[in-house]
Order: C-alpha cells, then structure tokens, then sequence
C-alpha cells in the first residue's frame, strides 16, 4: 500500500522591531545590515491553523517553529526579518523554502511595491499600522498590526499562487528609490524619519 504523501508544512511570519538606525538604513550588504539588524518586540506566526506570538525571550520557540516548516512565507523576510534573527537570536539558515513574496515582486517587476498597495489592491484594506508608527504601540497593539501582517501577506501568498495577485502601477518617482541592506530600506525624512516614497514600507 503506497504511503500518502505529507502535507506540506507553511509557515508565515513577521517580525515588528524597534526603530531601525541609520546605520542599518544605509547599510550595503548583508554583513553589514545583520550587524546593525534592530532588535525584535514581536513577531507573530501562522501555520494555516493557529496564530501564534513571539516575545524576544521566546525566540528559540520561533526558530524551532521555523525550523519544522517545508515552506516559510513571508513579506520582505529575506532582507529584513532574517537579518533580525540573525543577528539577535543566532538564526544559522532556513533550511525551508523561503517564498519572499517582496523579492518575488521585485524580480517579476524590478521595482518595489508595499505591502500597503498590494493589499489595498487585492484585499480591499491597507496595511494596519504603516512605517514608524508601529514604535508607538505597546504589546497589544503589536499583536494586532503583526497578526494583520501576516493575515493579508498569507492571502496575498494564496492568490499569488492561483496566478491571482494584481501589483499595483507604478508610483511618482519609484524608479528612483534608494534602499539599503539586501535591497529593502527606503529613504526617509531626516527630520520626521517618514517615508518619503509611500510605495515602500519600512518594516
């Protein structure tokens, strides 16, 4: 009797830090962006069933998770929330799939689009707390923006699968974006530190 085959093991995740140096901002490369990577307030997981969260203490539980999963998705993880757990956690690799649906993006269209826009665009809402705002919010409020991170990166994931996920035109002034580490910083105001291009989220 042939043995079924198992089901594929998704995870999708993100992370909310404190706010990033100029240092990590500017940085060219990846060595350079994991040793100025900012520190992880949160991060919250889904794996198709149940969301789950994650306070800086409880990291190795996230890596653990991490480290069981077939696939991980994620929304600029690549760049940004890898780099995190890098250098603070001591993350070695993903030994699953990385779907990035932010670098998938940015290779099919070679421009960067948020994941405010696509969500706008493809679900009908924005993105729940957008660039430095996320600063602001005590533990509550972060379980609430990083759950809405992960809610609409997963059904974004879904469509893109389904050959659904509609990417929004371009934007005054896209081409000319300067980011950073691994590709994922924008720049920001000098005095406000907002975004000045409002296609790219900041984390």
């Amino acid at each position: 009797m042939a043995k079924r085959k198992r089901a594929t093991k998704r995870v999708c995740f993100d992370i909310e830090t404190e706010l990033f140096s100029e240092d990590f901002r500017s940085a060219k490369t990846v060595a350079s962006g994991i040793e100025h990577a900012p520190k992880m307030r949160l991060a919250c997981a889904y794996d198709g069933k149940r969301f789950m969260y994650f306070q800086p203490n409880e990291a190795p539980a996230l890596l653990k998770l991490l480290a069981s999963a077939d696939e991980v998705i994620t929304f600029n993880g690549i760049k940004f929330d890898e780099l995190v757990l890098r250098r603070h956690h001591a993350l070695r690799g993903l030994k699953a799939k990385h779907v990035d649906l932010c670098a998938i993006i940015h290779e099919a269209e070679r421009r960067w689009v948020s994941l405010h826009r696509l969500a706008e665009l493809n679900l009908g809402e924005p993105k729940h707390t957008q660039g430095r705002s996320v600063a602001n919010l005590d533990l509550e409020g972060l379980k609430v923006a990083c759950h809405s991170d992960v809610w609409q990166t997963y059904r974004l994931w879904e469509m893109w699968c389904k050959g659904g996920l509609k990417v929004p035109g371009r934007v005054e002034r896209e081409d000319s974006i300067d980011v950073g580490p691994g590709d994922h910083m924008p720049n920001l105001c000098p005095l406000c530190h907002a975004v000045k291009h409002a296609d790219i989220d900041p984390i």
